[in-house]
């Protein structure tokens, strides 16, 4: 009985690591504050999943940034194309959705057109 019980508890110390690796790699994308979170939580214990994710988090952080300032240019240049502003702005909730969605899988998967990018520029 005191083995099993022995190995009850390796095991749940291991699922435990597991868990809070993806879930800390999934706060890593809801929003600057739960990436900030994600980053100090992570700071003893970061694993390879945590690590990619929260580079991955910061670089669609910044680019929604800068997207937003590029619509802002485009939309005020050309006043026609402010029907597609909506469509347009939601580019960086689908790099934030798909990142989540990696993360939930603890897949090490760039994100589409940018992640790339953002792997070989940003490193933590």
């Amino acid at each position: 009985m005191l083995i099993f019980g022995a190995y009850l508890h390796h095991f749940y110390k291991l699922n435990t690591g597991t868990m809070n690796s993806k879930i800390i790699s999934m706060i890593a994308y809801i929003t600057i504050l739960g990436w900030l979170i994600a980053f100090f939580q992570s700071r003893e214990t970061r694993t390879p999943l945590v690590k990619f994710h929260l580079e991955q988090a910061l670089g669609v952080f910044i680019f929604s940034i800068l997207w937003t300032i590029a619509l802002q240019i485009l939309f005020s240049i050309i006043p026609a194309l402010g029907m597609f502003a909506t469509l347009l702005s939601l580019v960086p909730l689908v790099f934030i959705i798909i990142g989540i969605i990696n993360a939930s899988n603890e897949e090490l998967t760039p994100l589409p057109v940018i992640g790339a990018f953002i792997a070989e520029k940003i490193k933590l």
